[in-house]
């Protein structure tokens, strides 16, 4: 009788409630799944647009602790395109930090890269431009040093050189 009530308990331990996914764990068909760490959520709403303060908040976060960054990658699914560039670029450049960090932070450098298997096409773009500053140079009407006006072929918008 004691075993078959362990082998019941064995069973129903088995199958029972599973404990929430942490981010970024990627189930067998591809799709990327769990729960998004408040301290992700939190800086999502305190930058809104996006923008240079998010992606440094970023980084900021996951240099401090390289397990967010998957957290971060699964937050920018549901985010603005502008939030999910902040955050590719942000996970570069905390992945940066970690490449000059040497061979004690290799093990979280490659986890922020991992989580790019994870991400959205827009965080991957977030990311890759900013792996490299020239990037911009292949796009029409923009170059290292901003965007080109249409009323004034080759002129860059500058404030210290406004107008034409």
């Amino acid at each position: 009788m004691r075993r078959y009530l362990r082998v019941a308990l064995a069973i129903v331990w088995v199958c029972g409630a599973s404990t929430p996914a942490p981010a970024g764990s990627s189930t067998g068909n591809g799709q990327c799944v769990g729960t998004v760490s408040p301290q992700v959520t939190n800086l999502l709403t305190q930058f809104p647009d996006g923008g240079p303060s998010l992606r440094a908040a970023v980084a900021r976060m996951v240099e401090a602790d390289a397990s967010l960054a998957a957290d971060a990658a699964l937050a920018a699914r549901t985010a603005t395109a502008a939030q999910k560039q902040a955050i590719g670029s942000g996970l570069w450049d905390a992945a940066s930090f970690f490449a000059k960090c040497g061979t004690p932070c290799r093990g979280a450098e490659m986890r922020v890269r991992a989580t790019m298997d994870c991400s959205d096409a827009g965080t991957r773009v977030g990311f890759v431009s900013a792996s490299d500053a020239t990037l911009l140079q292949s796009i029409p009407g923009f170059d290292n040093a901003g965007a080109q006006t249409s009323n004034c072929p080759g002129t860059v918008v500058s404030p210290s050189r406004p107008g034409c």
